[in-house]
């Protein structure tokens, strides 16, 4: 059987990887590209599973057999049209075991170039941690920081149009670490291994060793900053952003409005969840406030009273390598560039 390991598939040009495993599996996490066309699907994994517990490898491979042997001829005429696409095609299942070994055995005897992940799954998950374990040694963190509302998503976004290489933390945690975190947001929040994986694809692509991104907490939303990585954001270069409190409202208020109902019913629900800090009278005022539109006011009373109370600590214990000011946007654009060009041409 034909096999290769998964440093030499992250290389390979026009080929597709295809994982094996159920949809459930796949949706977990995946090597980033792949697609999915599962030999089983999730009830029958678990079937099989359960047999192979209560009655032993021997009855479990032959129902596998049996639920596989009417899927043979689809699964011929998939991967045929897949090898009219792509110069190779290469498949993987959990550990690179029975499920992907029998069916590229299969499909090279039917006369396609099909090759298998040595170790599957894991050997690509080994691959992601032992990246994130070593990433000072591969890659140097310019982070951003700076009170909310000072725009540094917007900076962060303009610094990738210009071909930064930019992890937005935020964006792959689909959460914005806040109370009010997930209402900029409508995307389903990321499983753990699959937030690792999207962080690894876009380090390991780019052509650069620096790396800019926005501060951010060990946890954001429902995933978590590896030790490896805090330890390397933390070592890197940092820059302050500053704005005036007038253009902070403005930002606020763009971004609490950009996605909600027209009742404000997310945007009450979150105000709600600061009774234990604000005080109950405070959020019952903010709550009348959005229901009156009154978006100005919550955003200003939420800046001095909630963000820049809870952010200050965080922002003060850092020596920062440069400061600009986000109110003009095209200016802190053009020096924070300047300054990752400088910090490239240092390597």
């Amino acid at each position: 059987m034909k096999e290769i390991n998964i440093e030499e598939v992250l290389e390979l040009q026009n080929s597709i990887i295809v994982d094996v495993r159920t949809p459930k599996e796949y949706e977990e996490d995946h090597i980033p590209d792949s697609i999915n066309i599962p030999i089983f699907d999730d009830d029958e994994r678990a079937i099989i599973g359960t047999l192979y517990k209560q009655k032993g490898k021997e009855i479990a491979v032959k129902t596998g057999i049996e639920i596989t042997s009417p899927k043979l001829q689809d699964f011929y005429n998939k991967y045929l049209t897949l090898s009219k696409q792509y110069n190779q095609i290469i498949l993987y299942c959990f550990r690179g075991g029975m499920r992907s070994g029998s069916l590229v055995n299969f499909l090279n005897e039917m006369g396609l170039n099909v090759l298998k992940i040595s170790g599957g799954y894991k050997s690509y998950r080994n691959y992601v941690l032992d990246y994130l374990e070593n990433l000072g040694m591969k890659h140097q963190f310019i982070v951003l920081h700076g009170h909310t509302g000072t725009g540094k998503t917007q900076l962060l976004e303009a610094l990738e149009e210009k071909g930064c290489c930019v992890l937005n933390l935020e964006a792959l945690a689909q959460n914005s670490g806040s109370v009010y975190g997930e209402i900029f947001y409508s995307g389903k929040a990321p499983t753990q291994k699959w937030f690792d994986s999207r962080i690894v694809k876009i380090l390991r692509e780019s052509k650069f060793k620096n790396v800019l991104m926005e501060s951010e907490s060990k946890k954001i939303g429902k995933v978590t900053l590896c030790k490896s990585f805090w330890d390397t954001m933390t070592d890197g270069k940092h820059i302050l952003v500053n704005s005036s409190v007038q253009n902070r409202v403005i930002r606020l208020v763009k971004d609490y409005t950009k996605y909600n109902t027209k009742d404000d019913e997310y945007l009450k629900k979150s105000t709600a969840r600061l009774k234990d800090t604000i005080g109950t009278k405070a959020v019952e005022d903010l709550i009348n406030k959005i229901e009156n539109k009154d978006y100005e006011y919550v955003a200003h009373f939420l800046i001095l009273n909630y963000y820049d109370k809870l952010y200050s600590y965080s922002i003060d214990k850092y020596k920062y390598d440069m400061s600009v000011s986000s109110d003009e946007i095209d200016l802190a654009v053009s020096k924070i560039l300047e300054y990752y060009d400088n910090a490239e041409k240092e390597i």
